[in-house]
């Protein structure tokens, strides 16, 4: 993928048509390294039918967040399943 040319941008019309069915918690490093600038920015911008649940951006990190970062990246997956439940429990209770 990272050296194809379609295939960034590819993944990206795919995470737009989906994120409108499936929950999607989009996390990302800040450290533009790996993926390109262009579909980083494209990731993290504005678009007709996307509808991400969440969107964060570590600092200091790319897109090795699992290798560079692991302990801050248990914290910021726990907020976000914290967040599911507590959701899924106050739903429950309607």
């Amino acid at each position: 993928m990272y050296l194809d040319e379609r295939g960034p941008n590819d993944a990206v019309e795919v995470l737009d048509r989906i994120s409108s069915t499936l929950p999607i918690h989009l996390v990302l490093g800040q450290v533009k390294d790996y993926i390109p600038t262009a579909v980083h920015d494209a990731l993290t911008g504005p678009a007709p039918g996307r509808h991400l649940a969440s969107v964060t951006l570590m600092p200091d990190v790319g897109h090795l967040i699992p290798q560079e970062k692991p302990d801050e990246l248990a914290v910021v997956l726990f907020k976000i399943l914290k967040q599911i439940t507590s959701n899924l429990i106050a739903h429950a209770k309607l």
